[in-house]
């Protein structure tokens, strides 16, 4: 059998962390999570998860803050964002340089966002 991977999701919205918790923790990954930017880096740091999903507005360190934090750390682990908010083709350049692996909409169908992440880890 193959190793559960782990999934740690970053986002300050309770109710939609909850939602990607159940609906990872339901298609077998272990999953880790974190309500602000400062603890999903600690989180990053202490759990090496497999991929992250994270949120870029949150009210303490941002999304973008997060991944240059972890990549000044050496710890080169795949990010998805999720967010709301919509950027352009040059934003989103920007973030790749970054080495964001995808961005999705808070809107993608949650069956979606599962295919993304195991697409992401090559399961």
């Amino acid at each position: 059998m193959a190793e559960t991977k782990k999934v740690l999701v970053i986002d300050d919205n309770l109710s939609f962390r909850e939602l990607i918790e159940y609906t990872l923790e339901d298609s077998g990954f272990q999953v880790v999570s974190a309500c602000n930017g400062k603890e999903g880096i600690e989180k990053a740091v202490s759990e090496k998860p497999d991929l992250i999903l994270l949120d870029v507005m949150m009210p303490d360190v941002s999304g973008i803050e997060v991944i240059r934090t972890l990549n000044s750390e050496v710890l080169k682990i795949p990010i998805i964002i999720l967010t709301g908010t919509h950027f352009n083709a040059t934003v989103e350049s920007l973030f790749k340089q970054e080495g964001v692996n995808k961005f999705l909409s808070k809107m993608t169908p949650i069956e979606d966002i599962i295919g993304h992440v195991k697409k992401t880890l090559e399961i």
